[in-house]
């Protein structure tokens, strides 16, 4: 078998390029604080994976010394690297759907077991020769144990995509369709790559591969940024504009549109006592916990503005608000108990409004569902100032 380490060289120095091109300009729109960090890390992890390529090349085609030494630790740096990046990227699917296990360590601890013990099996194979061995001739060979290492490499991506899969079956919003889609279909790239490389050996194909799933998921989140909260990953406040205006309409007596405006109660004490990136996380519950509901209620979910969210639910003649309403604080609830040591509660204070006029304004509509809020506040508080008229002017 020929070699071709000029391409292996070549696709190696685009695909790290374009990797730091990436970490560099990726922002707050692809998601929250911590699906950024899983995201960052997966790259870090492809990072790696593709300088052990291009070491690995450049030492077998003579540029560079490559000792058996340096050949057997650059094969572990690969081999685990390649484990690596899809355990962030399964976390970082998980997260952007909402599954609770994220924010808890012995969860995650888990979940990243059967990576860990092949990535020790990886490690020892440098004395075993289990997943690979180097041959008397300074040769990377792969070992009777590799597909171990194959299969653990595909767990975290067929687990992501069945998540993104599960999820694309509970929303109605097309553009939540195209997002989960995209995380779906890491995984069919990914594998034809590899099928690929083990008929093609010779050649990149893995790194190619690579190279055009992380261009395509580049291409989808800068699409994705226009209408997307970064902190909460719920929809922004110009699509919940333009998703009114259309499903208001679409309204009539058979077919009426319920929207639902809350808060969350002593928000800024939250933001005062224990500072702004507890109340971040907090927003990040709350916005966990909407999508849930929405889900369930098979409803579209965005963040208006600073603490207050929105739900609206089209051919709302059978859901009963009272109902979704206790839904919204019971999902809060749930996901403040499976959030570790927070050390505040989350309440929210739910109104709502419906219309059955498509002649209504998204203002009215929205104006009235603040009107109940405000009712419901005082309620449970020292009357407030409606803000309805501040919100407008944003």
């Amino acid at each position: 078998m020929k070699w071709n380490y000029e391409s292996y060289i070549l696709t190696s120095i685009v695909f790290i390029i374009c990797v730091l091109i990436i970490m560099r300009n990726y922002n707050r729109n692809i998601g929250n604080e911590i699906q950024i960090r899983y995201f960052r890390r997966m790259l870090i992890g492809y990072l790696l994976y593709a300088l052990c390529d291009l070491f690995w090349a450049m030492g077998e085609y003579g540029l560079i010394p490559f000792g058996r030494l340096a050949n057997q630790i650059d094969a572990v740096l690969l081999l685990i690297s390649i484990l690596a990046a899809p355990f962030f990227w399964f976390l970082y699917v998980a997260d952007c759907c909402g599954l609770a296990f994220v924010q808890n360590r012995k969860q995650i601890a888990l979940f990243a077991l059967p990576g860990a013990l092949i990535a020790a099996m990886d490690t020892l194979s440098a004395w075993t020769g289990w997943s690979f061995w180097i041959s008397e001739e300074n040769r990377y060979m792969t070992g009777p144990l590799y597909a171990i290492h194959v299969c653990g490499s595909f767990i975290y991506l067929i687990l992501a995509a069945v998540i993104s899969i599960r999820q694309m079956q509970h929303v109605r919003s097309a553009k939540e369709r195209k997002k989960l889609f995209m995380y779906a279909s890491f995984l069919p790239f990914f594998l034809l790559a590899t099928i690929l490389d083990g008929i093609f050996s010779e050649q990149p194909i893995t790194l190619a591969g690579l190279f055009i799933s992380l261009l395509l998921l580049t291409v989808n989140f800068q699409d994705m940024r226009i209408s997307t909260d970064a902190l909460t990953g719920l929809n922004n406040r110009g699509r919940m504009d333009e998703y009114l205006f259309d499903v208001i309409r679409n309204a009539n007596e058979s077919r009426p549109v319920t929207l639902f405006l809350l808060d969350v109660d002593h928000f800024k004490r939250i933001n005062d006592q224990y500072g702004h990136i507890s109340g971040d996380l907090a927003l990040r519950i709350i916005g966990r916990a909407i999508a849930a509901v929405a889900r369930e209620y098979m409803c579209f979910a965005a963040r208006f503005g600073g603490d207050e969210f929105v739900l609206v639910v089209e051919d709302a003649g059978n859901v009963n608000p009272k109902e979704l309403c206790a839904s919204i604080q019971r999902s809060v609830d749930q996901f403040v108990e499976e959030t570790e040591e927070l050390p505040f509660s989350i309440k929210v204070s739910v109104g709502y409004a419906s219309t059955t006029d498509k002649t209504e304004s998204e203002e009215s509509l929205l104006y009235r569902a603040d009107t109940m809020l405000y009712q419901e506040k005082n309620k449970k508080f020292q009357p407030r100032k409606s803000n309805w008229k501040k919100i407008q002017t944003y």
